[in-house]
This record gives C-alpha cells, structure tokens and sequence, in this order.
C-alpha cells in the first residue's frame, strides 16, 4: 500500500528527530529531511548515478570537475563542499571537523558530531549539516539543469538565508549555532 504525501509527512513528524519542527515550512523541511536520507542512502540521482543508468554522458562533478559526482563526494569531499563546509563551521568555532577529501558523509558526520560541544549543540549541528546539504544539492541542480553557477559566497548567503528561515519556521535546534555565527 502506498502512502500518501500527508500520511508520510504525519509519519515524519512524530519522530524525535523532527519534533522541533513547526509552522508552514514543515513540509518543506520534512522534503530535506529526506533528501538527507536518500544521501546517506546512495540513492540520489547523482551525475555518477545518472551515467551509470545511461541517462547522461558523463559522471563529473559540476561543483569541482575533478571526481566523479557521487553522493559522498559531492555532500562531503568535493573540494568546493569542502570550501563551504570549512566557512560555515569555522563561524561556530568547529573548523576543525571539516570533512577531508576521503570522508564519507555518514563518517564525517559522526565523527564530526562527537566533537561538538553539549546535547543542544549537537542537535543544531545536524540541523546544520541537513541545511548545509539541502543547499549544496539545490546548487548542483541549478548547474546540472539550468547551467547557473553560484559563488562560494553566494551560497553561503543562500545557506544563511534559508537557515533563518528555518529558525523563524521553530527549527529551533539550529538558532543557538547561528546566534555563534552572528556574534
């Protein structure tokens, strides 16, 4: 049986990784939660998994053009996600977890949330890294389907703009860290 959009959003919301969501963003953010899931599941339609089904020439990566666009590449080791990863954590004081070229994310992210200081914090640091790879993924659509490239600076502009929109949206899990960043 399948399930509709509104019984899968019910099912998502009463987990406790969700329950901080409120107000009219839910569902859009419930959408990133699951793209996050399909990420760390290998399952989303990257260049290297798109050139595999024979869907397009190519499996590069239009962030760097230097490996091939896999879901750990691209969220995690592509040297322009590691450029974003290495401003966005270095405003809360946490540059040293920035992932390294051979991370996966699911490892990165792991090892990166063990280094975060106190319960609150660490739950605003998944929030921030599902807000991080929701943008980076909205950017590698803009190349991949409408041939727009966006700055480094640019994205973090979107990445700051979005986050505030989550908080104002109850996200609040990830006001503590933006309240570090602005300081």
């Amino acid at each position: 049986r399948s399930a509709d959009g509104a019984g899968i959003a019910r099912f998502v919301t009463a987990r406790r990784w969700a329950r901080d969501i409120t107000g009219a963003r839910t569902t859009a953010v419930i959408a990133d939660y699951l793209m996050l899931w399909d990420a760390l599941q290998g399952r989303l339609w990257t260049a290297e998994r798109r050139w595999r089904h024979g869907l397009q020439q190519h499996a590069d990566c239009l962030l760097c053009g230097q490996e091939d666009e896999t879901c750990d590449h691209l969220l995690a080791a592509c040297i322009f996600t590691r450029e974003i990863w290495y401003h966005i954590l270095s405003t809360v004081e946490l540059q040293h977890t920035v992932p390294s070229p051979s991370d996966t994310l699911v490892d990165w992210w792991l090892e990166a949330r063990k280094q975060v200081p106190g319960g609150a914090f660490t739950r605003g640091f998944d929030s921030l890294v599902l807000l991080v790879s929701w943008e980076l993924w909205k950017e590698r659509n803009r190349r991949t389907f409408d041939g727009v490239c966006a700055t480094t600076t640019q994205v973090l502009h979107r990445i700051r703009t979005e986050g505030e929109s989550w908080i104002a949206a109850g996200f609040s899990k990830l006001a503590p860290l933006f309240a570090i960043a602005s300081a």
